[in-house]
């Protein structure tokens, strides 16, 4: 599935719109009318006064392969993701704005806790933490992820606001407190550095969620299968 916002009137008119320029899906009707297959009227979430998220399918590959790459490594710097990020047609901005949708979820501790515990030594005796991390922060991960092995518990990505999308992430980020060190990596590349520092002043909510919309767009079209290519999937983690 990707997120697309449409005009529901053009949309109907046969002539959808990219742009944000669209009304609100407020009826089960609607959203029935966009996903057939019975997209619930609860999973279209509006936020504030800000227009709502259509959910709108697109064909798939008839088969999963579960060995692909992640495409953009919680592990990875900046220069690494922006090549894979490119290979896809996105750029920079496209990267440190798709970032902020660690705004929302949670992680287990191997995806991060290299950053807490990294071996080094002898008899792989536990080094010194990773310095672009808060040295605060990493102390209250440590008291849930007690070693690199540890599967069990779960850590918020953006604490304290892991279940709202805002930009409350790159507050985070600007304060060396990236679970991650793609989130880290941020703030070593001028350009990445300059947008997370903008958006963690508050006063640029607006501008992230249009650049969230824009690169969303961008990357619906990536890949896109069209005719007799792939499906729609009914459970977009396996083929029909």
């Amino acid at each position: 599935m990707v997120a697309r916002a449409y005009n529901m009137e053009v949309w109907r008119a046969g002539r959808p719109k990219t742009d944000l320029n669209f009304l609100e899906i407020e009826t089960g009707a609607d959203a029935e009318f966009l996903v057939p297959e019975g997209i619930k009227t609860d999973e279209i979430k509006k936020m504030n006064k800000r227009p709502a998220i259509a959910l709108v399918p697109r064909r798939k590959g008839v088969q999963c392969h579960g060995g692909q790459q992640r495409a953009a490594p919680a592990s990875g710097d900046v220069p690494l993701l922006a090549k894979i990020f490119a290979s896809k047609g996105l750029d920079l901005k496209d990267l440190v704005v798709f970032s902020g949708a660690h705004t929302l979820g949670t992680a287990h501790c191997p995806s991060f806790a290299d950053r807490l515990y990294n071996s080094t030594g002898e008899n792989d005796a536990y080094g010194v933490v990773d310095p672009s991390l808060d040295s605060e922060y990493a102390d209250k991960l440590r008291l849930k992820c007690k070693s690199v092995d540890d599967r069990t518990m779960l850590s918020e990505m953006d604490p304290g606001s892991f279940k709202t999308f805002d930009t409350s992430y790159y507050r985070h980020v600007a304060k060396r407190r990236g679970l991650f060190r793609s989130d880290a990596a941020l703030l070593f590349d001028n350009t990445t550095r300059d947008y997370v520092q903008r958006i963690a002043t508050g006063k640029f909510d607006g501008e992230f969620f249009k650049d969230f919309s824009a690169s969303m767009i961008k990357m619906g079209d990536v890949g896109v299968l069209t005719g007799a290519e792939g499906e729609i999937r009914k459970k977009c983690y396996a083929p029909n």
